[in-house]
């Protein structure tokens, strides 16, 4: 009689022979249907694995290594994962050996792939002199290396490693995310402002106790404009110009840095020039493709520094932007790029002393009965000359030291009081404090302006409490 199916269950000792399964009633765990933990398993890879691709597939290279890795160590401590759908014999040993390193080489080939980062390092391209002569067309485009019909020159190489971006119309430029106007970013104790005055007007006059920084007068050669401009402070007629402005730096990629990155690039004064109030104001933010100087000698030099500026900080250029400086770099094979120098203080103006004596005659016996004069001239630093002996001693003319101090009203935002207290003590005072309108700058006891706390800081003042 033929054993039927169930007989080695109902009768047969374990170990006399093996069941002879029928397939039609035996169906292995792996096709019995996902379970819920697959499912949710499955559905994890597929919502990483779309999230990353918003990105770009480096992203979602990156973001499926790491969902992988956890699902494997899963694996590992549990000896069953969702895994097994797709590899069925896929155990620890399998999985420690095989599935980490792949998830190791998806997650490096992943890193691989991303596009680099801006590194903090500026840009400084070497100079190199271009002999062809470039033929101008009608549509330049300046990202390409170049050639005939594209600019040449040391400015056109650096333009060419410059990436075309169009601005995000969404971003909103906000003045105040550039920090303090005119900050003293290099820490040589006077603010930004005035070091510009100081580099760029010729015959400048500074303030008197303000340790060479505040410009008080001078005369500016606009090369903006071609013209010459006489300055006085408190006057309108200068103002200080963002070569790139700094609305064209947010929407080419300073929105993305720190405020302190940003508070730098609004300092920096590779990117800053004197000229003329009105012509400051007719540009405005614009850039090269809506705005170039009216002085046409100038042009070179003016697209120039504003490549190297963006070179500097990494920043884009619109295709609109970039097609306005080719075609303006056109005829400037030869502008060679700027170059970045520290602006020194001025020396402190010196006070003229008192003007000398008048010659002395000094009666001289040459004989008996006879008298010669000798004249002497005195000073304030010669030693007294009697002419008679007598208990009388002639003193020497004296010189009467005046109190020069500052003026009552500082000088273009210089408005921090730098005193010396009673005992030698070094305190400043802000606007607002206690003693700030009763205090006064006495410039002969080494009193003085400083244009911001950090400048009355490193010069060894300290804040008052009061």
């Amino acid at each position: 009689m033929t054993d039927g199916p169930n007989d080695f269950l109902r009768g047969h000792p374990a170990g006399d022979r093996e069941p002879e399964w029928p397939l039609s009633q035996f169906t292995p765990p792996a096709s019995r249907g996902l379970r819920a933990g697959q499912i949710l398993g499955l559905s994890g890879l597929g919502v990483v694995a779309l999230t990353g691709l918003l990105g770009g597939w480096p992203s979602a290279a990156i973001l499926g290594s790491m969902y992988l890795a956890l699902v494997l160590l899963w694996h590992i401590a549990r000896g069953r994962s969702w895994l097994n759908l797709l590899v069925p014999r896929l155990g620890r040993k399998r999985a420690a050996l095989l599935g980490l390193p792949a998830a190791l080489a998806l997650f490096v080939a992943g890193s691989l792939g991303l596009p680099p980062t801006a590194p903090t390092a500026p840009v400084t391209p070497a100079p190199q002199a271009v002999t062809a002569t470039p033929t101008p067309t009608s549509t330049p485009e300046p990202a390409a290396s170049p050639s005939a019909g594209r600019p040449a020159g040391p400015a056109a190489e650096v333009l060419a490693t410059l990436a075309i971006r169009d601005a995000d119309p969404e971003l909103a430029y906000d003045r105040a995310a550039f920090g303090q106007a005119w900050a003293d970013s290099d820490r040589n104790g006077c603010d930004t402002r005035n070091d510009v005055l100081r580099r760029d007007l010729l015959g400048f006059q500074v303030q008197p106790g303000t340790q060479g920084c505040v410009v008080l007068s001078g005369t500016l050669n606009d090369r903006y404009a071609g013209e010459t401009l006489a300055f006085e402070v408190g006057t309108a007629t200068i103002a200080v110009d963002h070569v790139v402005s700094l609305r064209d730096a947010w929407l080419s990629g300073a929105h993305r840095w720190t405020a302190a990155e940003r508070e730098s690039f609004a300092n920096d004064t590779l990117n800053l020039l004197a000229t003329s109030h009105s012509v400051n104001t007719l540009k405005g933010e614009r850039d090269a493709s809506e705005w170039l100087p009216p002085n046409g000698a100038f042009v070179c030099e003016y697209v120039t520094r504003q490549v190297v500026v963006k070179a500097k900080y990494h920043l884009t250029l619109t295709s609109s932007e970039a097609a306005g400086i080719a075609s303006a770099l056109m005829p400037c094979a030869g502008q060679q790029l700027p170059m970045e120098a520290a602006i020194p203080l001025a020396p402190e103006p010196i006070t003229p002393s008192a003007a000398p004596a008048s010659p002395v005659p000094m009666p001289l016996q040459s004989g008996a009965g006879s008298t010669t004069q000798r004249t002497t001239t005195t000073s304030t630093t010669t030693r007294p000359v009697t002419t008679t002996r007598t208990s009388t001693t002639t003193r020497p003319p004296t010189t009467t030291r005046t109190s020069t101090s500052a003026p009552s009203k500082p000088v273009d935002g210089c408005v921090i009081k730098g005193n010396i207290s009673s005992s030698g003590e070094r305190i400043y005072h802000v606007p607002g404090q206690q003693f700030y309108d009763v205090t006064k700058i006495d410039v002969s006891k080494g009193e003085r302006w400083f244009c911001s706390e950090q400048a009355a800081l490193d010069a060894g003042w300290r804040k008052s409490l009061r």
